[in-house]
């Protein structure tokens, strides 16, 4: 079955994929991520655009025992064959709605390996041995019992996600592995931002000229027991690719199990609208490791100063026209009703005026920023 049928995409937690299966953990919804796999270990993909525009779920499976349990579901934005590995990018949306007691857990995951065992069909899933069918198209029975289980449970992402993550401590004990959340981006009200879609892209939409905070949630699992800080050096590590937006502090550091971090992020007020590009890193020195998401910035307008650039813009232009033509002017101000306007406005005072009004409505709309912007040679 592939006609519309959902996918079923397996990490093995393994390095380095447990630090890739963290980022995605970590990302807010409609983030985009990336799948690498030679196309030895998807057998039953016959034509890699079939796995196009298609909904499905991670599955994290403990390569030493054959054990699986769900992490997130997605949809495929782009899939491409290079060579012999197969690149998925992915729009990551709930993360899978484990139940916070253990024995309510047990029978979810119980229920989820048997669905996954069921999709895996004659491939061996033996512990200690590569699982040789790591994309598949499934019945469509996973990705229903996820939504199943969102449905039934009335838990937000963050909750999911401290479920899933104390559930992979707990299967994986001694863990050195540090997980993070992106709580959400509030506004200078405190109000939390939507994420929202603008040309294809998901991102934060910011307004220029405000302050904004993005808050981290972070989680770290040492397997050191009666310490509560790290056993090595590392940090959380926010990067601004623009100069439109500035950091007032661009890292800092982990220094026990678990915490809540807030980055502060000033949009300029001369951003243009082209989204902003932010990273949000795990940094580990002493592992030489670096993991985490890009987070766009969508630089939106206030409608009252997009009106008044707009009225800024066509000044500029009658400006313009009245320094290229003072006559016209001149012939448009003895029309009017007024006694001999016409005749006691020169033309040199006419192009004065509207150098003056070309130079101030120019500046002041951010035309000139504009005309250089895209003017530039070399």
């Amino acid at each position: 079955m592939t006609d519309g049928a959902p996918l079923l995409i397996i990490v093995n937690f393994i390095p380095p994929y447990d630090a890739e299966m963290a980022s995605l953990l970590g990302a807010p919804r409609y983030t985009r991520l990336r799948f690498r796999y030679q196309s030895k270990y998807a057998p039953t993909i016959t034509r890699v655009s079939s796995l196009l525009n298609r909904s499905g779920t991670v599955a994290l499976r403990d390569r030493v025992t054959g054990w699986f349990m769900p992490l997130r579901t997605f949809r495929t934005v782009s899939a491409r064959l290079v060579g012999d590995v197969i690149y998925l990018t992915v729009e990551v949306d709930e993360t899978a709605a484990l139940a916070p007691e253990l024995q309510a857990r047990d029978s979810q995951t119980t229920q989820f390996n048997e669905l996954v065992l069921r999709a895996i069909g004659s491939y061996s899933n033996e512990g200690n041995t590569d699982l040789l069918n790591l994309i598949l198209h499934e019945s469509g029975d996973i990705y229903r019992l996820l939504q199943a289980w969102k449905d039934a449970s009335n838990i937000d992402e963050v909750t999911s996600w401290g479920n899933v993550v104390r559930l992979i401590d707990f299967h994986f004990p001694g863990l050195d592995l540090d997980f993070f959340k992106i709580v959400g981006l509030r506004n200078p009200a405190g109000t939390y931002v939507d994420i929202s879609r603008r040309d294809g892209i998901y991102g934060y939409p910011v307004i220029p000229g405000n302050e904004y905070s993005l808050e981290v949630l972070q989680r770290t699992y040492t397997g050191r027991s009666g310490d509560s800080s790290v056993s090595s050096a590392r940090y959380v590590e926010l990067s601004a690719l623009h100069d439109d937006v500035q950091l007032r502090q661009d890292s800092q550091p982990i220094l026990g199990k678990y915490d809540i971090l807030t980055f502060w992020i000033h949009v300029s007020e001369r951003a243009t609208r082209a989204p902003k590009q932010t990273l949000l890193s795990v940094v580990r020195p002493g592992y030489n490791q670096r993991y985490g998401v890009e987070l766009p910035l969508l630089v939106r307008r206030r409608r009252f100063l997009l009106v008044v650039r707009s009225l800024l813009v066509v000044l500029f232009f009658v400006a313009l026209g009245a320094y290229v033509a003072p006559e016209a002017v001149q012939k448009t101000l003895q029309a009017l009703p007024i006694d001999q306007l016409g005749n006691r406005v020169s033309k040199a005072a006419i192009e004065k005026s509207a150098l003056v009004l070309m130079l101030l409505s120019a500046n002041a709309s951010g035309f000139t920023r504009w005309l250089a912007d895209h003017t530039k040679v070399g």
